[in-house]
């Protein structure tokens, strides 16, 4: 998924329209905040169910308790 300004999607729309046919989609924000997604027309509003399978997985320690009292390695 692309997101593009306003400005950018104007000043490159065949670009837009090129990236859309791939099969890509696109966002379009206004002041960075989202204001419409550009798809194929053909594509439904269905995502296929484990289309990302194996793009993430989750760790071992994600249901650890935290200690509060020590700095995360995230927030390092």
């Amino acid at each position: 998924m692309k997101f593009v300004s306003v400005s950018r999607a104007r000043a490159n729309l065949s670009e837009l329209i090129r990236s859309v046919e791939a099969g890509e989609e696109v966002i379009v924000t206004r002041g960075g905040v989202p204001a419409m997604k550009v798809v194929r027309p053909d594509v439904t509003g269905q995502r296929r169910i484990g289309i990302d399978a194996g793009v993430f997985t989750v760790p071992e320690s994600f249901d650890d308790p935290i200690n509060w009292a020590e700095p995360q390695a995230s927030n390092l």
